[in-house]
C-alpha cells in the first residue's frame, strides 16, 4: 500500500514541514483530505491537489492551472518547455490590469530628486514633489563614440582619443 505525507495544516496556509505536522496517508485518504480542505477554505491549491490526487485531472492540467493562478498573483510568465506558450499574454489577458502596475512605464514619465538620486515614474495624474525634475538624472556621455587598443575599448570624445588607439570596439577572437 502506498502512503503518503500529508500536511494537516498545508505549506501555502503558512504550515512546516515539522513532524508535529504532516500525517501518513493512503492516496484514497490524502485526496479526500484535500477535498474538505477545499470544501472548508475554498484554496485552489487544495482543489487540485485533490483532482490530481483522484486521478480526475492530468498533471499536464496541474501545471497549466498553476501557470493560470500564478499569473492572477502578478508572476510575469509560466512557459517551461513541459509547459507550453505563456499564459500570462497581454494580447489574451481576459481582465485589464491597472495602469502603470505590471506595465512598465506606459503612460508614465520618470522623474529624479537630485538631492537623493532617487528616481520613479508617475502617472500623470499623480502629484509630482517639488524637488523632483523630470528626466532619470542619468548623465549622457555627449560626442563620445567606442575606441579600441586591440584588448581594452572605452568611450572618449573624437577630440581626444588617447595614443594608440583607434575607433571602433575591439573584437576578441578566440584562437
Amino acid at each position: 500500500m502506498i502512503m503518503h505525507k500529508h500536511h494537516i495544516i498545508p505549506k501555502h496556509m503558512g504550515g512546516s514541514d515539522d513532524p508535529s505536522n504532516i500525517a501518513m496517508v493512503t492516496v484514497e485518504e490524502h485526496a479526500k483530505l484535500h477535498r474538505e480542505l477545499y470544501e472548508k477554505h475554498g484554496h485552489w491549491e487544495d482543489r487540485l491537489a485533490w483532482l490530481g490526487l483522484s486521478k480526475m485531472i492530468t498533471k499536464q492540467e496541474i501545471i497549466r492551472q498553476v501557470c493560470i493562478e500564478s499569473a492572477k498573483k502578478g508572476a510575469r510568465r509560466c512557459n517551461h518547455k513541459r509547459w507550453g506558450t505563456p499564459l500570462d499574454n497581454p494580447r489574451t489577458r481576459k481582465t485589464p490590469r491597472k495602469p502603470g502596475i505590471g506595465t512598465g512605464t506606459h503612460g508614465r514619465k520618470w522623474y529624479h530628486n537630485p538631492i537623493t538620486n532617487e528616481r520613479k515614474s508617475f502617472l500623470p495624474e499623480e502629484v509630482i514633489p517639488d524637488t523632483w525634475i523630470a528626466g532619470t538624472g542619468k548623465r549622457k556621455k555627449k560626442n563620445c563614440f567606442w575606441f579600441t587598443n586591440g584588448i581594452r575599448s572605452g568611450q572618449f570624445s573624437l577630440e581626444n582619443p588617447p595614443n594608440g588607439w583607434r575607433r571602433g570596439r575591439s573584437s576578441r577572437k578566440s584562437s
